[in-house]
């Protein structure tokens, strides 16, 4: 989503002037400072696990609507890209928020654990996964770029859903609050019977 994002705002949204490019980032901007009160609260509340998969489960059903905007004449064009953009920087918000803490918590605890700090080791792993998906992103992004009509531009959210509904098994079966009590994983389960 992130390769393509300025393409988005400024060919299928029209926002090609410099005050309608801000505006529309200062939205997006305080949407993600207001996500992360909401993640943070419910984080708290449910768990970083917990709360990251409702964010993704959202954007799995927030994303494809890409393929509906520009599609709905009696709404402006720019208020559906500022309904979607909100809608899909909120999501995202929680995978911004949690992706640093549930790294730091996993190394606390493993210091608490094992009495040596290797938090930079839990850093520099954490950007393998990071950077592949990025690549991968950019590559995409390349072959969408050049289909006709900004086609690709239009499938832009259901592709990344399915990167999505890829990670959302990985972290259902992840311990990623380990201060969290009765936090079993299926491995827990494993363990104990």
């Amino acid at each position: 989503m992130s390769a393509m994002m300025l393409d988005f705002v400024t060919e299928f949204l029209g926002f090609d002037t410099t005050i309608k490019s801000l505006t529309f980032a200062l939205v997006m901007f305080a949407t993600v400072i207001a996500g992360f009160g909401f993640w943070s609260y419910i984080g708290n509340k449910i768990g970083k696990k917990k709360s990251l998969i409702i964010g993704f489960s959202w954007l799995v059903i927030w994303l494809p609507l890409t393929t509906l905007i520009g599609k709905i004449s009696f709404i402006p064009l720019a208020v559906q890209g500022y309904i979607f953009g909100i809608g899909a920087v909120f999501g995202s918000a929680a995978a911004f928020l949690f992706s640093y803490v549930i790294i730091s918590d996993i190394a606390d605890k493993d210091e608490r654990d094992t009495s040596q700090n290797r938090s930079g080791l839990y850093t520099g792993f954490k950007n393998i996964p990071t950077n592949i998906g990025q690549a991968s992103g950019y590559i995409i992004a390349g072959y969408l770029s050049i289909m006709p009509n900004n086609a690709g531009l239009t499938w832009l959210g259901p592709i990344a859903v399915a990167f999505l509904i890829i990670a959302i098994p990985i972290f259902i079966r992840g311990n990623f609050d380990p201060f969290q009590k009765n936090n079993n994983t299926a491995a827990d389960i494993e363990k104990t019977s």
